[in-house]
């Protein structure tokens, strides 16, 4: 079966709904957290806030820092984002190279 570029898009739309929505997800369990330990706890949307919070926040490089320091965080995003992209597509479209997971 031969992949289309609209399968691509709703592959890419996947991608993009479950990156957006995990921090949703981490800040709703952190609530339910807080409620049954009888705390009032922090917004579901605080997690969106500390994403923020942190991409303002400028890269300190010295000259002793090595490559390997600046690419990580680019390889830890792209890894995600490959993870995302093999889940079983809830779009009801099926994708070849899904049915495997190695990392």
């Amino acid at each position: 079966m031969a992949m289309h570029i609209y399968d691509l898009g709703w592959m890419l739309a996947q991608v993009l709904l479950l990156l957006c929505s995990a921090p949703l997800v981490a800040g709703i369990i952190k609530k339910v957290k807080s409620l049954l330990q009888n705390r009032i706890g922090s917004s579901i949307f605080q997690e969106y806030f500390d994403l923020y919070k942190w991409w303002q926040k400028p890269t300190i490089l010295t000259p002793y820092t090595s490559l390997v320091f600046i690419i990580a965080p680019l390889v830890y995003f792209a890894s995600v984002v490959v993870a995302a992209a093999m889940l079983p597509n809830f779009f009801g479209i099926q994708f070849s190279f899904g049915d495997v997971f190695v990392f």
